[in-house]
């Protein structure tokens, strides 16, 4: 545990803890154990943001999406939820990332379909079992996650009557090199919205040539999806959506307005410990 000194706006101070000095980020709230100022607020010492304070039995700052303990809080409290750290992943073998290509950022979901009643997952075969993966897609302008997903889906596999019934609170980036569009690749950045849904019957109409072109939809059990699946992120996604969790605990990359944006979180721990405690 770590500990930062925090100005109020009465003029006190005080030392709070924090569990990792990076999720300072993420802090929308002050516990205080001891008394302060009706109307006061604290001011984060990174950057500088209004924050409320909350009563509790000692000094922390509350960091809901990075700590099961401080979620519950902010549902009690009504707080703010901000990611500090986003899970992040490269690409391996000939996806890795290429220094001689553009990088192109695309803001993209993966969706996790279930047939409940049969107990299987929505998948797709792409290029005879290379990449084995959930559904995904990438957002157009205007369109919600949820109207993505169920496009996406449509597109796809064809099935029409899917309902959207949770969307994470982590987002995952998976950065890689688009190697199968061979030389014409470029590296892509892409923010994916993690989605889960269920199959609400089997209606669906004809997937056009060029979709069966990409891929062979597949309906995975339960028990062999994990085995299925072998693109890291796609687990990491279904690990997030079977495990039903709110908070993200790992290492990562950044999200900030600073210089610190996208950087990796173990490089911007060391410089808030230098600079700051």
């Amino acid at each position: 545990m770590y500990k930062i000194k925090v100005h109020m706006s009465d003029g006190s101070k005080a030392i709070a803890e924090i569990k990792k000095p990076e999720l300072i980020y993420g802090a929308t709230a002050l516990m205080l154990e001891g008394d302060y100022a009706e109307n006061c607020y604290a001011i984060n010492p990174v950057t500088n943001e209004k924050i409320r304070i909350i009563k509790g039995d000692k000094n922390k700052f509350i960091i809901p999406l990075h700590d099961k303990e401080d979620y519950e809080l902010s549902l009690k409290y009504d707080l703010l939820r901000k990611l500090a750290v986003i899970p992040y992943f490269t690409g391996e073998g000939e996806s890795t990332i290429r220094e001689d290509k553009d990088t192109v950022r695309r803001h993209s979901l993966i969706a996790i379909i279930e047939d409940r009643e049969n107990e299987k997952f929505l998948c797709e075969d792409i290029q005879n079992g290379k990449y084995r993966s959930f559904v995904q897609g990438g957002i157009e302008n205007g369109e919600s996650i949820e109207q993505a997903a169920k496009r996406e889906i449509l597109e796809e596999t064809g099935y029409k009557n899917v309902k959207i019934e949770y969307i994470s609170n982590i987002p995952v980036i998976n950065h890689f090199f688009a190697a199968y569009k061979g030389e014409n690749g470029t590296n892509r950045f892409s923010k994916l919205e993690i989605v889960y849904g269920v199959l609400n019957n089997l209606d669906k109409t004809e997937v056009s040539e060029d979709e069966k072109s990409k891929h062979t939809v597949k309906w995975v059990s339960k028990k062999d999806v994990k085995d299925f699946i072998n693109i890291n992120h796609n687990l990491y996604a279904l690990e997030n959506i079977l495990s039903k969790t709110n908070v993200f605990e790992g290492e990562g990359i950044i999200v900030s307005q600073d210089e610190n944006n996208e950087k990796n979180s173990k490089e911007v721990r060391k410089a808030i410990i230098d600079n700051y405690m």
